[in-house]
């Protein structure tokens, strides 16, 4: 357990912890690493800030304060069958049962606390050590099988291989930009490409006409039915594998996250075989000469690059609203959105007594950090992140 002592702001527990934004003078390039954000020596602005604790709000169930669509994040106490007889703490090291229990689990998880209809896992994260610049998922050989991944079903297993479990990202971020998301569904995996089709299709028809990526989020089909993209999101639904004592995770409230502390940045990610090139492809609308009806063949490419977000830090006190579940445990998961069309459609809209983002708000900043009063001599933390993709 945490020893730290929670701190009193405005009559609100609260806790305090030590984040790692990126310099502001820092050069960005592209870790060559799966999944790596850039290194840690440019992550120099430490900075240590106050944190809500969310625990007493896992009581209120779907009556939750912190909403998906305003604040980018909430908290559900959701115990799994695998927590129960004749499962222990190592049947959520077994690739096999996480994903015939606990991916269907995730799964009418979404489902239920969304609306949405439909929800695919695609990737399955199991973190397990310290934090280390390049751990055990940043190669395909090592991180997980690929190739036998793509054969069949969604999810990816990541770290559940020999090389063992990942690690922590203490470090401010953004897993997706708009168009990182964009690039994810139509390049990551085949089953995500073929579940996203309509989506894919309805951009792609958008882009063809001369929209551009930037402007797809004026099209969302609650703007404009007749010819809208229907409503996605990406989601991560992280929890703890035994009760967090370091090292826990934060998110920072999309409320009043200032856009421009935003740091664009791209990651390597896995590209998936066989995904139909019409999928795949990514159409620039400004170049005329390119024949955007070809549908056939498939991308065979090994890896590609996905757009990302790291901040800088707070210039305004109070400009970073972080949150936490205090001694997560095991039950206890943090719902965490990655990407929502709708809110960035939502966002880049509003108007009058509310401010109009140029960059739009369509996730939630996150981060491992350090905890105040924190064991540093405990073991590591241990948790499963699940990704999963949402349509309406």
């Amino acid at each position: 357990m945490s020893t730290s002592t929670p701190a009193t702001t405005e009559g609100t527990p609260s806790y305090n912890g030590k984040f790692r934004y990126v310099a502001r003078d820092a050069k960005l390039d592209v870790n060559p690493n799966l999944y790596h954000l850039p290194p840690m020596s440019a992550f120099r602005d430490e900075v240590t800030l106050p944190l809500i604790d969310i625990r007493p709000s896992l009581q209120d169930g779907d009556a939750s304060p912190f909403k998906l669509d305003i604040h980018g994040f909430t908290g559900r106490r959701a115990p799994s069958k695998l927590h129960s007889a004749p499962y222990t703490r190592d049947s959520w090291n077994d690739p096999n049962l996480i994903k015939a229990i606990y991916v269907p689990e995730v799964e009418e998880l979404v489902k239920r606390v969304t609306g949405c209809k439909t929800a695919l896992v695609e990737s399955a994260v199991l973190r397990n050590n310290l934090h280390s610049e390049v751990d055990s998922h940043s190669s395909e050989k090592s991180g997980a099988d690929y190739i036998g991944d793509d054969a069949g079903p969604c999810p990816r297993m990541i770290g559940f291989s020999d090389a063992g479990g990942a690690s922590p990202a203490p470090k401010v971020h953004l897993d997706f930009s708009p168009i990182g998301a964009r690039t994810h569904i139509r390049q990551y995996h085949r089953n995500l490409s073929l579940a996203a089709e309509n989506v894919i299709e309805a951009e792609n028809s958008l882009l063809r006409s001369g929209i551009k990526w930037e402007a797809l989020r004026d099209h969302y089909v609650g703007i404009k039915p007749d010819n809208g993209i229907p409503r996605y999101a990406i989601f991560s639904i992280w929890r703890p594998l035994k009760t967090v004592s370091r090292d826990p995770l934060g998110v920072a409230s999309c409320v009043a996250y200032p856009t421009s502390d935003y740091v664009p940045v791209d990651l390597v990610q896995p590209s998936g075989r066989l995904i139909p090139s019409h999928l795949s492809q990514i159409i620039d609308p400004s170049v005329f000469n390119v024949d955007h009806t070809k549908r056939s063949g498939y991308v065979e490419r090994y890896t590609h690059l996905s757009g990302s977000y790291l901040s800088y830090a707070p210039s305004e006190s109070g400009s970073h609203d972080w949150h936490f579940i205090s001694n997560q445990e095991p039950e206890d998961i943090l719902f965490i959105q990655l990407f929502d069309n709708h809110m960035e459609a939502k966002s880049s809209s509003q108007k009058n007594n509310e401010i109009a983002h140029s960059v739009p708000v369509s996730g939630v900043i996150h981060s491992a950090f350090e905890l105040d009063g924190q064991d540093y001599g405990s073991e590591a933390r241990e948790s499963l992140e699940v990704r999963v993709v949402a349509f309406w």
